[in-house]
């Protein structure tokens, strides 16, 4: 049965590199906050993925986004006890033991809390070749 969408995209597509119009928006309102309005979200779409997505539509995300977001105080992880002999004593990655310091997942860290995560894994895709 072939799907009705009055000659528009439906929202299931992937629009840049496995990403959802969804993911778009909701990445867009990760950047841009949760105060963002429809227009501006639709600009950075526009500059960032070549995306043209209804203001409309962007609300209509931005509902859905802030109805299944979890309320109340997020949930604090737990952390897992170590020995500070065997952090200290981890070597550094260089990529041949198959092993992940822990300096090595900070740093990763701190960069997606700079970049997105698609432009992340497109730098770590790069310098893997």
């Amino acid at each position: 049965m072939a799907d009705k969408t009055n000659g528009k995209t439906p929202s299931r597509t992937s629009p840049a590199g496995g990403l959802t119009k969804a993911d778009a928006v909701r990445e867009a309102f990760g950047r841009l906050g949760k105060s963002a309005m429809p227009v501006q979200v639709r600009a950075y779409l526009q500059k960032k993925y070549g995306l043209a997505v209804d203001t409309n539509a962007i609300s209509k995300y931005k509902s859905e986004i802030s109805r299944t977001a979890p309320k109340g105080k997020p949930a604090v992880a737990k952390k897992v006890a170590t020995p500070a002999h065997q952090a200290a004593s981890a070597p550094a990655s260089n990529g041949s033991s198959g092993r992940v310091a822990l300096t090595d997942v900070g740093t990763l860290k701190g960069l997606l809390g700079r970049i997105s995560a698609t432009d992340l894994k497109a730098l770590i895709d790069m310098l893997a070749r």
